[in-house]
């Protein structure tokens, strides 16, 4: 029980001193808070497991824009500041892979302004992406729009040249060739409804999609104020502290009893112990 407590008692008091030690040295460390938010990036388009791959694509990219002055300008307006590079060195986007969720976390020695710089360039990224997504959209938009617009103009022309026809057929009823011409010109004619039809019913659908998806990036969580510091991380400083001092005097009683047996005198016997042997 003695021999125990002998080797068991430096390594405890190690261990105390070690963690002591991390202790002191961790507590003049200034504190630094760490507050995230998440985005959930959506498409503009409803396509059930294709439209979670398309939002995972897209937020790939909405990490990158995340570091922008675009993006951090009206941040830093919103709750201070003017060196972008610095805010840029405090903040970090990440998307978790496969997964349409952009996170933005930022660090300051202030919790209340790093829950508010975290939520504001959220909210700046929210704003610039729709913006993206929105323009995106305008431009399909107008396009189809114009293909309308062209098909219309042909349409009317189309609709003039058959009622010529007509008239020509009235006017020429022996015409040979009148009623292929008359049943060509009728054909045309449909298809190009039919087109109009078609690419109507995909700018409307565009249109209702836009709409509803007006906000297709959202604040998924925003950041709260961190209840107690990301760094220095007292706690498990003291532990390592604590491991490293334990571990440190065990190496040295071990060697210390290694020593002893390697050091010790060889037993001697007397000739009469000999004899009995």
């Amino acid at each position: 029980m003695t021999s125990v407590i002998r080797i068991a008692g430096p390594i405890v008091l190690a261990a105390l001193v070690g963690g002591a030690v991390a202790f002191g040295v961790s507590q003049p460390l200034p504190r630094e808070y760490k507050a995230t938010a998440q985005l959930y990036v959506s498409p503009l388009t409803s396509a059930g497991v294709e439209d979670v791959a398309l939002g995972s694509r897209l937020a790939q990219s909405y990490v990158q824009l995340a570091s922008t002055d675009v993006v951090l300008g009206p941040a830093m307006a919103q709750v201070g500041g003017t060196d972008a590079s610095a805010v840029r060195s405090r903040m970090d986007a990440s998307q978790p892979r496969d997964n349409p969720i952009v996170t933005i976390s930022y660090r300051d020695n202030d919790a209340e302004r790093a829950a508010a710089m975290a939520n504001a360039i959220a909210a700046s990224l929210v704003a610039r992406t729709n913006e993206l997504q929105q323009h995106r959209s305008d431009g399909s938009i107008r396009e189809l729009d114009s293909e309308i617009a062209a098909l219309q103009k042909e349409m009317q022309s189309q609709t003039t040249r058959e009622t010529q026809l007509r008239q020509q057929l009235q006017a020429e009823p022996s015409r040979p060739d009148g009623q292929f011409l008359l049943a060509q010109a009728d054909q045309d004619l449909q298809v190009t409804k039919a087109t109009i039809a078609q690419l109507s019913v995909t700018r409307d659908g565009l249109k209702l999609a836009r709409a509803r998806d007006a906000g297709s990036t959202s604040l998924w969580q925003p950041a709260v104020v961190p209840p107690r510091p990301d760094s220095p991380r007292t706690s498990l400083n003291t532990l390592l502290g604590a491991l490293a001092g334990a571990t440190v005097a065990l190496l040295a009683v071990t060697l210390r009893g290694r020593e002893r047996i390697a050091t010790a005198p060889a037993p001697r016997f007397e000739p009469a112990q000999l004899a009995e042997l």
